[in-house]
């Protein structure tokens, strides 16, 4: 229930940022980190088969350090798939089987799950996207979106229980 509220609240800050001329009133900063392993996500080398694995994922970055004000946001969403291939960007593994998982309201902890259903060597991969989005920053009533994405990729062995 809690992502469709985040979705319907995405939507409407996208849409109320353009105006009816069509000029953009958000300027928008994307920033890439490197590639991480299996830094954020302790996951087991060896996992089974058509089991779900229940996890969280405690995450900080360099935006944590933004003050919000009230008319402020923050957004936090984990993508994450089991698909092989290496993803680093949104819109690369939006277009593969994936998983969107979102943080609670004022919390960096994002509690995820995942399974495998297909033995053997595969990757499990995933993007973190850390959006704040500064409503009314500039003088001229431009609101600022920064964007934060941290690529994570692990490699696990799916074995039978």
């Amino acid at each position: 229930m809690k992502f469709k509220q985040f979705v319907i609240i995405f939507t409407f800050l996208l849409i109320s940022c353009v105006n009816k001329k069509g000029d953009e009133k958000v300027e928008k900063e994307i920033y890439n980190s490197n590639r991480i392993s299996n830094n954020l996500i302790s996951l087991p080398d060896t996992v089974f088969i058509n089991k779900i694995y229940k996890k969280k994922l405690v995450y900080s970055s360099k935006l944590d350090t933004i003050k919000l004000s009230e008319k402020d946001n923050r957004f936090i969403i984990l993508y994450l798939t089991t698909q092989d291939g290496i993803y680093n960007e949104v819109e690369s593994i939006e277009k593969v089987k994936h998983n969107e998982f979102t943080t609670n309201e004022n919390s960096n902890l994002i509690p995820f799950e995942f399974t495998f259903t297909k033995y053997g060597i595969h990757h499990f991969s995933g993007i973190i996207e850390d959006m704040v989005v500064l409503d009314n920053y500039y003088h001229d009533g431009k609101s600022r979106v920064i964007t934060y994405l941290t690529t994570i990729e692990k490699e696990v062995f799916v074995i039978e229980k």
